[in-house]
């Protein structure tokens, strides 16, 4: 991975928009994995979207989000987004991203005790 993008959404610089768009999204515990942002914007049809804009405005090319649950409870994302190139996330890959999620819920579970 080439660069990480760390975007705080309680940022007032933010547009609100984006920031409720992104929000809502979250909220929907929605696994977001795309190898290619261009087939992600016209798939899901997000042209001339607060997202579609997001996404350009830090060139994202291929992104992973993956949920961290616990005891069936949302608690955060693992998010991995490549900036400056294409690049497919393979089955073992996504196997291992959802094991390193499952062992964060259970950290952060385990901290807050």
């Amino acid at each position: 991975m080439k660069e990480n993008i760390w975007i705080d959404f309680k940022e007032e610089n933010e547009d609100d928009l984006i920031i409720k768009q992104f929000n809502d999204l979250f909220k929907t515990n929605f696994e977001i994995c795309f190898d290619n942002v261009e087939d992600y914007i016209e798939k899901n049809f997000l042209q001339e979207t607060p997202r579609e804009e997001l996404l350009r405005e830090y060139n994202i090319k291929s992104c992973c989000n993956i949920p961290i649950y616990y005891a069936c409870k949302l608690l955060d994302y693992v998010v991995i987004q490549y900036t400056n190139e294409y690049k497919e996330v393979s089955k073992t890959e996504l196997a291992y991203l959802k094991t390193m999620a499952t062992q964060i819920g259970i950290a952060i579970n385990q901290s807050a005790h």
